[in-house]
């Protein structure tokens, strides 16, 4: 695999690291997830992270493009990690 593909692999596991830390983005019953202060919070501190270490001034707009664009890749990686929101 080359270089560029590993530092993308690395991106995406760190960006759903964070996402995963994050319940009220995806927990749908969680409380904090229907709490749009919360839901805002979260995705600032999402956003940190991915403008870190995407190294640009993206905005909220531009990383879900992004993720998005890299959805069947997202795909995988979580069914590497065995994210399916039960284990969190």
């Amino acid at each position: 695999m080359s270089a560029k593909k590993e530092a993308e692999k690395k991106f995406l596991i760190e960006v759903l690291g964070v996402y995963r830390t994050l319940p009220a983005l995806w927990r749908i019953k969680s409380d904090d997830y229907s709490n749009r202060a919360k839901k805002a919070e979260a995705y600032d501190i999402l956003l940190q992270k991915y403008r870190g270490l995407s190294e640009s001034n993206a905005n909220t707009s531009a990383m879900a493009t992004d993720a998005m664009a890299t959805d069947a890749s997202m795909s995988k990686i979580l069914t590497i990690l065995n994210f399916d929101g039960k284990n969190a």
